[in-house]
């Protein structure tokens, strides 16, 4: 358990009765944040290639890294936020952990999508289910797979 939910607990125990007061006084020392980092364009490149024999494997590296979605944004999508006729996906909600939410920023987004991207999607269309990303049977991909 880090520090910051440490703190919270004890707040919590304070507020519900549980304890008096916070025994002890926690200063959070500032850390650094550490900086994404990103695949260079022949590094994608090749990442595309390698996923290209695995068609789910090969949409979810295109749309990270064409449409820019987040894990969570991938597999939410639905084909009702695809038109391939205007080449734009809409960005509608999020997953996580099982729960679908609204996407981070709380608003949707429409996205362009590469002729690439476009084609993929067309090439991957199915009828297993709502989700564009799912298995055999239609049941939504696991964050795992993406691992």
């Amino acid at each position: 358990m880090g520090a910051r939910t440490r703190v919270a607990v004890l707040k919590t125990a304070v507020e519900w009765g549980v304890i008096e007061r916070v025994p002890c006084s926690i200063r959070l020392l500032p850390t650094p944040k550490s900086a994404a980092s990103f695949y260079d364009f022949d590094e994608y490149e090749r990442l595309v290639e390698t996923a290209r024999p695995e068609p789910q494997t090969y949409l979810a590296v295109l749309l990270g890294g064409e449409a820019g979605l987040r894990c969570g944004e991938i597999m939410a999508l639905e084909w009702t936020d695809v038109d391939l006729h205007k080449r734009q996906l809409c960005v509608a909600r999020s997953e996580w952990k099982g729960h679908v939410t609204m996407p981070k920023g709380g608003r949707l987004r429409y996205v362009p999508l590469t002729k690439r991207l476009t084609d993929a999607l067309r090439d991957s269309r199915h009828l297993r289910g709502a989700r564009v990303l799912c298995d055999a049977k239609g049941s939504p991909s696991r964050r795992r797979s993406f691992r």
